[in-house]
């Protein structure tokens, strides 16, 4: 059974993961106190390390109040794992640049012969389902990474994102719809709202590490 891995809550940021050996050498060289939060697996939410006063060999203040100025975050999952830079990103892309957008004009196309549209109302419907599928795709598939994947590098993961992205989407346009400029126009407008909304997400997870 390994050892229980810790995390702090330290500057307003989640630190860590720790050892109980390091944790008590922060304790002892005061770096930390009784009102410096923790967390573990198996809590429900951040405690005050006063609780593991007894376990450091050294009396713990006898009051302590939580840190309220700070905004605290959920707290962090210990069973992320490390994932490669290419994982991320095929991972990404193709949920949010293939599956989500043929899941949206799936249900364009089914509405469509529903409501029998055709000319300029069919091309909008599909056009605002693709746009739906896109940004749906890309936010779903950020929310499932940042459950399911950590690494040092997110920032490094844009570029490369936005590579293929572009590459998976024009070739797709160039070689199956019989418009391809105007699909080029819509897709384009697309991948900036993915590339946008890809690189601050990004950004943010950076910052968080």
């Amino acid at each position: 059974m390994s050892a229980p891995q810790y995390y702090l809550f330290l500057n307003n940021k989640q630190a860590g993961p720790y050892s109980f050996g390091q944790i008590q050498n922060l304790w002892n060289s005061n770096a930390v106190n009784a009102q410096t939060l923790y967390w573990t697996e198996g809590f429900t939410d951040w405690e005050p390390l006063s609780g593991m006063a007894d376990m450091f060999e050294k009396a713990a203040p006898k009051s302590f109040s939580r840190q309220t100025n700070a905004t605290i975050p959920a707290p962090i999952n210990s069973k992320l794992k490390e994932r490669a830079k290419w994982w991320i990103v095929s991972t990404h892309v193709l949920t949010a640049v293939f599956a989500m957008p043929v899941i949206a004009t799936i249900f364009a196309t089914t509405l469509i012969g529903l409501l029998g549209s055709e000319g300029i109302l069919a091309i909008l419907i599909m056009v605002l389902f693709n746009f739906a599928g896109y940004i749906g795709g890309t936010y779903y598939s950020l929310s499932y990474l940042k459950k399911n994947a950590k690494t040092s590098d997110w920032k490094g993961c844009t570029i490369p994102s936005l590579i293929v992205a572009v590459l998976l989407n024009f070739g797709t346009v160039i070689f199956f719809h019989p418009y391809p400029i105007i699909n080029s126009i819509v897709s384009l407008i697309n991948l900036v709202a993915f590339g946008i909304i890809t690189s601050n997400e990004f950004s943010k997870l950076d910052e968080n590490n």
